[in-house]
């Protein structure tokens, strides 16, 4: 009889047994705030320094410190300013502080002439109830006092122009000035007795 052989098949390792834990992203937090976290009103979010702690479905965790998206990053009120962190769909936030720029006057115009406009030739500038309109970097806001006009003795008659200068900055109004009233006749009224 014929006799076949056949090679022996290799031995199989021992089965081990292996629990996959859930890897998805459970939660996020702040580990690290951003190294800045003043700003003035107009900056942009610096996110250097930030880290979040990343936890995971099957109990570990780990820190990050790219591949997250924030919002808003354009910083454009003043006061606290929550900043929303995602991450893997996961949020968490911190907050920033947002100063109010300082201001740079850009212009000024009238925004309502003095009371009085009319004058007689000799006569000195009334500046009551002039106001102007100041216009920044930050908007615009009114002005009622430290206004500087010149001149303020108004000497010759005819339209005369006022020029208004806030913080270095300058506009103007006009105001009328009529020669001061002469007589144009002289009477005794009364004889001595």
């Amino acid at each position: 009889p014929t006799v076949r052989w056949w090679p022996r098949a290799p031995p199989r390792p021992p089965t081990v047994s292996v629990t996959v834990g859930d890897i998805s992203v459970t939660s996020i937090s702040v580990e690290t705030l951003p190294a800045k976290t003043e700003y003035k009103v107009g900056n942009t979010l610096n996110t250097a320094g930030l880290t979040l702690l990343v936890k995971y479905g099957n109990g570990s965790s780990k820190t990050v410190s790219q591949g997250f998206s924030v919002y808003p990053t354009k910083l454009s009120k003043a006061g606290t300013q929550t900043i929303e962190i995602s991450y893997q769909g996961k949020t968490s936030t911190f907050t920033v502080s947002v100063k109010q720029a300082d201001e740079v006057i850009e212009g000024i115009g009238v925004l309502t002439k003095p009371s009085k406009t009319e004058y007689v030739v000799g006569d000195t500038l009334d500046p009551s109830g002039l106001s102007i309109r100041v216009y920044t970097n930050n908007g615009h806001r009114d002005a009622y006092t430290d206004l500087v006009c010149s001149p303020t003795a108004l000497s010759s008659a005819g339209t005369q122009t006022i020029t208004v200068t806030y913080g270095g900055k300058t506009c103007t109004f006009s105001v009328k000035v009529r020669d001061a009233d002469k007589p144009v006749s002289l009477a005794v009224s009364t004889l001595p007795t």
